[in-house]
């Protein structure tokens, strides 16, 4: 899930927006636990931080898929070379073609919302 979230820092009262790109399912509890752990992990000359506030990012479906190869070897059919992928958080399929970054959901997925 994408998001952002408003921090202050305790000392100086400065705040400012950090975006987040991590799996998970809910924003406010994942921003609540980076801030906690920062807090607990502090440098000395670091100032403790708070939430301010937390906002969903809409994004593209391709960022929100945690994708994981599941062949060993590039495959080939009819001259084209593809990798196929399974997304680890929801199980849709899709291949990577070629050297694209971008990975091509299956047929049976155009249609539906998947990894929300």
């Amino acid at each position: 899930m994408r998001f952002k979230m408003k921090v202050r820092s305790t000392k100086t009262g400065n705040t400012w927006w950090e975006e987040v790109n991590k799996p998970c399912t809910d924003s406010r509890r994942e921003a609540e636990r980076i801030i906690a752990y920062f807090n607990a992990t502090l440098t000395p000359n670091e100032s403790p931080r708070e939430l301010v506030a937390v906002r969903e990012l809409l994004g593209e479906e391709k960022s929100t898929h945690q994708w994981e190869k599941q062949n060993a070897i590039t495959k080939m059919e009819k001259g084209i070379i593809f990798d196929v992928y399974k997304c680890v958080r929801c199980g849709v399929t899709g291949k990577r073609f070629n050297l694209s970054e971008e990975v091509r959901l299956g047929p049976k997925y155009k249609r539906k919302i998947y990894c929300k």
